[in-house]
């Protein structure tokens, strides 16, 4: 395994003015702490997470999240090398990665490279950076006039000198020995403007050090709303990109909201002002919107449609099963080449408990059709505009229903007769 993962989650991120401690704020509908988390996974089968403020809230996500993690936790903020310090108890490895919660878009490839050449040049520190247009708010990169490092300077310790001579800005995310760091931390002074033992401070104790360079839009990283939703676009892009290459046709980007996590088989068409949440799964051939919204545990079957103004939740919607227009489907199982009218609903919610709607194979449900769950529609059966099938009365297969509460439809003399006829 070679390296150990570190991740720094226990800033307090008062410019964030939200009571949810930053590292559970979410982007495209995932935490910041998650995506760290499972970037760190391709490093390393277990995650050392430091906490601080919000422990008790950063630790329970952790335990639904389910990964293998320690929580450590940071007593006192006193900086990135104390929050390193309590960690470094519980390595074993030779190496060490230092990852931040509020540095999420970094991409694994980039981490590949990180550690290759830290392992490649056998150096005590390997700096991930970058060129950005503005480096406000981020700690500059100080070179020599050869090139190599020689300091890294936080942007409140900065001189108006340095502030302006580069746009190389340090991620804060880097690979250490181990034992450098080890023998390094216990040395250095809060001799800053914050008080704070900066682990930026062990590049002034080694000449052995290196640096990898990211892309501008992977170094991004979160302390205020502002840089929330410029990270959440950047990461919406990166979503949509893989989703294009692997064969969906996104009519319009900008106009579409995709989650992180969200299945796509290719040949897909996914129209203009769709919001698609985390969980869904949508088949092969599909045709989703405009105006559609897909919420968790929504799965498309090959070939079916979602179209304007339709809500699910919870549903599955068979092959070549069709809802086209105006119609909220929650808790729902729908047969293959079912056709949902505009208008249908699928009344879940009791007031205390949600119950399931079930709508077998080649089911004609009509326009303006309320199904009270639980209740079952049989193969081939039909409701007529507007009926309201109450719950627990479950329509036979291949019957046809109106009226509210839905009945069966009377047949007239000539249905009966011609019914005789066939029957003899």
């Amino acid at each position: 395994m070679e390296f150990d993962v570190v991740i720094l989650a226990a800033g307090k991120g008062e410019r964030m003015s939200s009571k949810l401690p930053k590292p559970l704020q979410k982007i495209c509908g995932i935490s910041l702490l998650e995506l760290v988390l499972n970037l760190a996974e391709t490093v390393s089968k277990q995650s050392i997470v430091v906490l601080g403020h919000g422990a008790e809230q950063v630790q329970e996500e952790l335990s639904k999240l389910g990964k293998n993690t320690i929580p450590v936790l940071q007593k006192n903020q006193l900086g990135t090398a104390n929050a390193v310090s309590v960690a470094l108890p519980h390595t074993k490895e030779k190496n060490l990665l230092v990852l931040y919660a509020d540095v999420p878009l970094i991409k694994k490839e980039t981490i590949s490279n990180l550690l290759e050449q830290h392992l490649k040049s056998d150096s005590d520190v390997t700096l991930l950076t970058a060129f950005v247009s503005n480096p406000k708010g981020y700690g500059r990169v100080i070179r020599s006039k050869n090139g190599s490092i020689r300091a890294i300077v936080e942007e409140t310790e900065l001189t108006e000198t340095n502030k302006n001579s580069t746009n190389e800005i340090f991620t804060g995310v880097a690979a250490y020995k181990t034992d450098f760091l080890r023998k390094v931390i216990p040395t250095l002074k809060p001799d800053n403007r914050k008080g704070e033992y900066y682990l930026t401070d062990v590049v002034r104790h080694t000449k052995n050090l290196t640096s990898v360079t990211c892309g501008e839009d992977e170094s991004i990283g979160i302390n205020n709303k502002a840089q929330l939703v410029k990270a959440e676009s950047l990461l919406e892009r990166r979503i949509q990109a893989e989703l294009i290459e692997i064969g969906a046709k996104i009519v319009a980007p900008n106009l579409v909201y995709i989650e992180y996590g969200v299945e796509v088989a290719g040949e897909c068409l996914i129209e203009p002002f769709c919001v698609i949440r985390r969980g869904v799964k949508i088949g092969e051939g599909c045709v989703v919107g405009p105006f559609a919204h897909l919420r968790k545990g929504t799965v498309l079957e090959d070939h079916s449609e979602i179209g304007n103004f339709v809500e699910t939740k919870n549903t599955l919607l068979g092959r070549g099963a069709k809802a086209k227009h105006l119609s909220y489907l929650g808790d729902s199982e729908i047969g293959a080449e079912t056709n949902i009218g505009a208008g249908t609903i699928c009344a879940n919610f009791d007031g205390k408990k949600k119950h399931k709607t079930v709508i077998e194979e080649k089911a004609s449900i009509g326009s303006g059709t309320v199904l009270v769950a639980p209740v079952r529609i049989g193969a081939g059966a039909v409701t007529g505009a507007g009926a309201v099938v109450t719950k627990g009365h479950d329509v036979p297969s291949g019957e046809t229903v109106v009226g509210i509460p839905a009945r069966p439809l009377k047949k007239t003399k000539r249905e009966k007769s011609a019914l005789n006829k066939t029957s003899r």
